[in-house]
């Protein structure tokens, strides 16, 4: 299994795997006991009206950064991948609508 620094994926673009900019990463929320990352932080873009309205489903910080589900991260390189068909059901499901 590949190996990053925090150090070094800080500032690195989200995008969806469709091309879609969703922000870029500013921590990680991991779980202390079993090292398992459970959430990416994200500054997100909002000069994007699309990307606003999807990350409006998520929660906050005070500063305006995203949490967004590392189960939802298909990808890590030299960008952060987000899987569009996860992130739809995920935003169905918080929505509680049945499509979008």
């Amino acid at each position: 299994m590949p190996r990053f620094s925090v150090g070094r994926l800080k500032d690195l673009q989200i995008l969806t795997d469709d091309g879609r900019l969703i922000g870029r990463l500013r921590d990680l929320v991991v779980n202390e006991l079993t090292g398992e990352i459970l959430s990416i932080v994200c500054e997100p873009e909002l000069d994007e009206p699309e990307t606003a309205e999807i990350l409006a489903y998520f929660r906050r910080d005070k500063e305006g950064c995203v949490f967004i589900p590392f189960k939802l991260v298909k990808r890590i390189s030299h960008t952060i991948i987000l899987d569009e068909k996860l992130l739809k059901l995920y935003l169905i499901k918080k929505s509680g609508k049945t499509r979008l």
